[in-house]
Order: C-alpha cells, then sequence, then structure tokens
C-alpha cells in the first residue's frame, strides 16, 4: 500500500496535454509560471516548445496573433508562452526577436542636437546604409514611421565612425531633446530602413 502511495505521489502530468504516462524523470521545464516554478512539460511539448512551435501547434485559434513588423511572421502576443519571442515597437506593433537583432537604437545627445546629425557606429552603417565611394558621402532618403520620407547627408567620418547629417527638420518636427532615442527597423520584403523615435520619459 506504501510503494502504491509512493508512486501516485511520484506521478507528474505535462503543464500543456496532462500527459501523466511518462517518466517523470524526462519532465523538461518550459515557461515560468505566476507562482515562480517552472511549467513541467513531456519530451513532445517540451520538443514543440524548444522550437518555437508551441503556439502555433497549440494555440493556432486563439486570439492575439500579430505580425512582426519587419519579416511579417505571426508572433502570438500576449501569452505567457511565447513572452521572450517578441518586443514592442514604439510606434504600436511588434517584431519578433529574430528581427530585433537586425536593428540599432542611438540615443540622442545634447551635441547631435546642436549640430543637427547622428553618429552611426561603423558596423551599423554597413549594415543598413548604402556603401559609400567618394570623399563628399551622398544624399539619402529615409521614412520615419508615419510614412513622412527625409532626405540626409551621408558620409564616412573616419574608420570606425559614419555620420547622418542634416537632421534639423526632423528634429525640429519630432520636438527632439536630449535623451530621446532615435530607432532603425529594416522592413522586409525589400529591405527598406524605417526609422522612428522614442521619446524619453
Amino acid at each position: 500500500m506504501a510503494s502504491a502511495a509512493s508512486s501516485s505521489s511520484s506521478r507528474m502530468s505535462c503543464f500543456q496535454c496532462q500527459d501523466s504516462t511518462f517518466n517523470p524523470a524526462n519532465s523538461r521545464n518550459g515557461w515560468r509560471l505566476r507562482s515562480g516554478d517552472f511549467a513541467p512539460l513531456c519530451p513532445r511539448c517540451a520538443c514543440l516548445y524548444d522550437d518555437g512551435r508551441f503556439c502555433e501547434t497549440f494555440h493556432s485559434n486563439d486570439d492575439g496573433w500579430r505580425d512582426c513588423g519587419s519579416c511579417g511572421k505571426l508572433v502570438h502576443c500576449g501569452c505567457i508562452v511565447s513572452f521572450g519571442t517578441h518586443l514592442l515597437l514604439d510606434f504600436g506593433g511588434v517584431i519578433c526577436m529574430e528581427c530585433s537583432r537586425l536593428n540599432f537604437l542611438l540615443i540622442l545627445s545634447a551635441a547631435d542636437l546642436k549640430l543637427a546629425r547622428l553618429i552611426i557606429p561603423k558596423r551599423c552603417a554597413e549594415n543598413f546604409f548604402p556603401d559609400i565611394s567618394g570623399l563628399h558621402g551622398l544624399r539619402i532618403k529615409i521614412q520615419d514611421i508615419d510614412g513622412n520620407e527625409w532626405e540626409f547627408h551621408y558620409l564616412d567620418a573616419g574608420s570606425r565612425v559614419y555620420v547622418l547629417e542634416g537632421l534639423r527638420d526632423y528634429m525640429i518636427s519630432n520636438k527632439c531633446q536630449s535623451g530621446d532615442t532615435v530607432t532603425f527597423y529594416r522592413v522586409e520584403p525589400g529591405g527598406k530602413v524605417v526609422m522612428g523615435l522614442r521619446k524619453q520619459l
């Protein structure tokens, strides 16, 4: 009798499918619950969770699905399971974590505002903006999140940085202040670069 009670108390059910026939030693941790514990998952559900296919498998008919603002992939927002799979965009919408790594942001300094320019790290500049072959740089057009198009002067300022000049009209129009964050997003398909602004709180 004691043996049966012990066996019953050691039995574990999968948080999702309620399967209690699997070996508890094969249980895997899923997402963190409100209690602070992790959701125990059977091997099948854990595999789907690890592969990022949990919500599309079990929650496909639920509310809360949104398109990634960059690649268009569906993201299940408001679900604790997919909490770490996306970020909220400054201008509304969401972006998946894969695409978020393709974006960058710059915090405006007093010098940026005074000179109406942005210093762009070389790695970001080469990933987002056109190649510069001439010494005088080039004019580039960038759309903001409201659909307005802005023309800036883009030039190589040395071995480590590039400069985006001519932002005075943009900064005045958006009432930019020191500490505000300018964000650059690559929107797919097409790879167009869009800029946004997050005001300092």
